[in-house]
């Protein structure tokens, strides 16, 4: 059996910001919906036309990569000065002692 043909190859993966800022007509209602981080919408371009494949809020992608980031400088601090990063034990100085007797 041979590879498909693709009618799109090589596209770009593209994350645009979309905003869930309340409206003024949303902000003058007596119950209005709760504003928040807003979403990042994950899509490909093709022929210059945005498609979306996967909406999720913002908030906590960008708390994770805050997260990752924090974790990197602080790995990059520890290895500077020659110390493990907190939560993990020191490299063993000699190789442990064989469980067979």
């Amino acid at each position: 059996m041979s590879d498909p043909e693709y009618a799109y190859e090589g596209l770009t993966l593209c994350v645009k910001y979309e905003s869930d800022a309340l409206t003024s007509a949303e902000q003058t209602r007596s119950n209005p919906r709760e504003e928040g981080a807003g979403f990042l919408v994950i899509g490909v371009e093709l022929d210059g036309v945005f498609v979306p494949l996967e909406r999720r809020k913002a908030a906590g992608i960008r708390a994770d990569i805050e997260r990752v980031k924090q974790l990197r400088s602080a790995e990059q601090a520890s290895r500077r000065e020659g110390t493990p990063p907190q939560g993990e034990p020191p490299p063993p100085s000699s190789p442990p002692p064989s469980e067979t007797s």
